[in-house]
C-alpha cells in the first residue's frame, strides 16, 4: 500500500517553506492543450495559427500504451506536444518499431519554493450524497488541506541543444509561454480556488550560447 506524504498534506520543506513540484505545474499545462475547445486554447491556438493535429498529449489518461508503441520515433514527436517540450520516459528501450528514444526534454521547470513558511489549514468537510449505501451522509475527516497564504517562485529553463532531438519548434515554446499565466486559473480545483500568478516572464539570450549567467538573474 501507498501511503500519501504527511497524510497529502501540501508540500513543505523541513524549514517550513512550500513546494511546487514541477511534475504538478507541468500537469496544469497539460491540461490546458488537451482542452481543445476551452476559451484558452481556441484563443491562443488563433493567436499562433495552430492546429489540433501535433498537438496532441501523451501524458493523457486516455493514451494507449500499445497504440504509441506502434509510432516511430518522428510520428511520437510529430503527434505529442508534450513529448517535444517536457520529453518522455515513456519508451523504454528502442526496437525496430522505435527508432528514437526521447528522456530529457527542451523545458525544465525547477522546484517552486514560498519566500516564508507557510501554515497549513486542515478542515473536515462532509456531503449530503454518501459514498457509502448504509451512511445518511458522507464526510471527510481533515480532507481539505490549504496553504492559507503563500507566495511561491519557480523558475525555468530552456535548453535550445534538446529541440534538436525532440524536434521542438519556436511555436512550441510560444505555446508554452502563452500557457503559463493560465496555468492555475483555468484548472482551478476544489481545494485551490484562488491560486494567482501575479507575475511570469522571461529573459532571452541574444545569441545561441548565451550571453549571462542565468542563475544570477535569479538570484537578483
Amino acid at each position: 500500500m501507498v501511503t500519501p506524504i504527511d497524510e497529502s498534506d501540501p508540500r513543505t520543506r523541513q524549514d517550513g517553506r512550500g513546494e511546487i513540484s514541477p511534475v504538478s505545474f507541468k500537469r496544469k499545462l497539460r491540461d490546458l492543450v488537451l482542452a481543445k475547445d476551452s476559451p484558452v486554447w481556441q484563443d491562443i491556438a488563433k493567436e499562433l495559427g495552430l492546429s489540433e493535429t501535433g498537438y496532441d498529449v501523451l501524458e493523457s489518461k486516455d493514451t494507449k500504451r500499445a497504440d504509441v508503441r506502434k509510432l516511430t520515433g518522428n510520428e511520437l514527436l510529430e503527434k505529442y506536444w508534450d513529448v517535444r517540450v517536457f520529453g518522455t520516459t515513456f519508451l523504454e528501450e528502442k526496437s525496430e518499431e522505435v527508432d528514437s528514444f526521447i528522456s530529457t526534454g527542451v523545458v525544465q521547470f525547477g522546484l517552486g519554493v514560498s519566500l516564508d513558511p507557510v501554515r497549513i489549514e486542515r478542515m473536515t468537510t462532509t456531503k449530503v450524497l454518501p459514498v457509502e449505501d448504509d451512511k445518511s451522509k458522507g464526510m471527510a475527516p481533515l480532507a481539505y488541506r490549504i496553504v492559507a497564504y503563500g507566495l511561491y517562485v519557480m523558475p525555468f529553463f530552456i535548453n535550445a541543444t534538446a529541440a534538436q532531438k525532440t524536434h521542438c519548434t519556436q511555436k512550441d515554446i510560444e505555446l508554452l509561454l502563452r500557457l503559463i499565466p493560465h496555468a492555475y486559473k483555468e484548472t482551478a480545483s476544489y481545494i485551490r480556488p484562488q491560486v494567482n500568478i501575479r507575475y511570469a516572464f522571461y529573459i532571452e539570450h541574444n545569441r545561441a550560447r548565451g550571453s549571462y549567467n542565468d542563475f544570477k538573474i535569479i538570484e537578483h
